[in-house]
C-alpha cells in the first residue's frame, strides 16, 4: 500500500472564514517544497488542485521552467521533483486520474488545521511540540495520510 501514495494540495474548494466556498492562492512553497518532499518519500504524484486560470498558469510556468527550461541545468534535483506535479482544476479530476493509474478507487485521508466534529487523531497522545528530527519521516503526518 505504501507504494500507492499520492498527495493532493487543494486550493479549491476551500472553506473560508465566513463558511463560504473559496479558492486560495498558490504559492511557490506549495509547488517547490511539497514536490521535493514527494520526491524524497517516493510519493507517486503530487496533485495541485485549483480552478482559477491565473493560478493554473502560475503552476504551469513554474513547472515548465524547472522541467523544460533552463531550470533543468541550474538545479537538476529540483527539476526531478517538479516532474511529480500534476495540475488539475477539480478534486474529482485528480481522483479520476488516480483511479485510472491504479485501477481502483483511492482511499481518502486528509488533514486540516482545524479540529472539527468527527475529527480523528491519527497520532493520539503525540506531543504538539514541533518535531526537530523525526524518525522514519514522521514529519509527513501533517501532509500525507497513510492507512495501514
Amino acid at each position: 500500500m505504501l507504494d500507492k501514495i499520492y498527495v493532493m494540495l487543494i486550493h479549491y474548494p476551500c472553506l473560508g472564514r465566513e463558511k463560504q466556498i473559496i479558492a486560495t492562492a498558490v504559492t511557490n512553497v506549495d509547488i517547490h517544497d511539497i514536490a521535493r518532499v514527494c520526491r524524497t518519500y517516493n510519493v507517486k504524484k503530487y496533485y495541485m488542485v485549483t480552478n482559477l486560470p491565473a493560478q493554473q498558469e502560475i503552476v504551469r510556468r513554474v513547472v515548465r521552467f524547472w522541467t523544460e527550461g533552463s531550470g533543468i541545468r541550474y538545479n537538476p534535483s529540483r527539476s526531478e521533483a517538479l516532474n511529480y506535479v500534476i495540475l488539475k482544476p477539480y478534486i474529482e479530476d485528480a481522483l479520476e486520474d488516480i483511479e485510472q493509474r491504479e485501477n481502483q478507487k483511492p482511499v481518502l485521508i486528509f488533514t486540516s488545521a482545524k479540529k472539527t466534529i468527527g475529527f480523528i487523531d491519527l497520532c493520539p497522545g503525540r506531543s504538539t511540540a514541533p518535531i526537530r528530527n523525526p524518525p522514519g519521516g514522521a514529519a509527513l503526518r501533517d501532509w500525507v495520510g497513510v492507512a495501514g
